[in-house]
């Protein structure tokens, strides 16, 4: 029976993350830290045009196995995606390590120091995720006041008009929806709001 761990939602751990995890820690520290910053680039912006180039250079370091580079970035990801994911307690990520490092303490240190400083960020970007999976979501608003005098439907019309700039995610692009709100609608607006208060 293999091993067992919390990031695994208890089943036993794949192979090719035991793999990846036995490379990891054998990298010396620097290299240990390159491979976290590459992994919560990758986590916390997939799509970043720099992120191919901070593996490139991890890659064609000499002292990292060209050949377990992938393994080695592949485990760590899994490993902190799925401690975040399953929001699992310190506690319980140090365990897993423990076991999968078989009682050796090296490489817990820094992964667990990066699970703490990371982890608020990540769950954020799984949520944004998750939202983004099911439709478009709201991520800022800009905002001015006009007065409409006259148009070609009347004159001396003098009314305050607000002009929100909604900018939201599809998907992974951002948009943006301009709309005018009446003073009436901006009444409607602030009883909506007033509920989460």
């Amino acid at each position: 029976m293999g091993t067992r761990l919390a990031v695994c939602r208890g089943q036993e751990v794949p192979e090719v993350v035991q793999n990846g995890w036995a490379a990891y820690l054998a990298l010396k520290g620097e290299h240990q830290t390159q491979v976290w910053r590459i992994v919560v680039a990758g986590i916390l912006v997939p799509d970043d045009p720099s992120n191919p180039a901070l593996v490139e250079a991890f890659v064609q370091n000499d002292e990292v196995p060209t050949d377990r580079a992938a393994s080695i970035l592949q485990s760590c990801g899994f490993i902190l995606t799925q401690a975040c994911a399953l929001d699992i307690t310190k506690e319980a990520l140090a365990n897993d390590l423990r076991l999968l490092s078989n009682g050796e303490p090296d490489g817990a240190q820094l992964t667990l120091a990066v699970f703490e400083s990371e982890r608020q960020r990540i769950r954020e970007t799984l949520l944004r995720q998750t939202l983004t999976d099911h439709g478009n979501v709201l991520v800022s608003l800009d905002w001015r006041v006009d007065q409409v005098s006259a148009s070609n439907r009347g004159s001396n019309l003098e009314a305050p008009v607000v002009f929100l700039t909604l900018k939201y995610l599809n998907g992974d692009e951002q948009r943006r929806l301009s709309l005018q709100v009446t003073p009436e609608g901006l009444q409607d607006l602030r009883r909506f709001l007033a509920q989460f208060d």
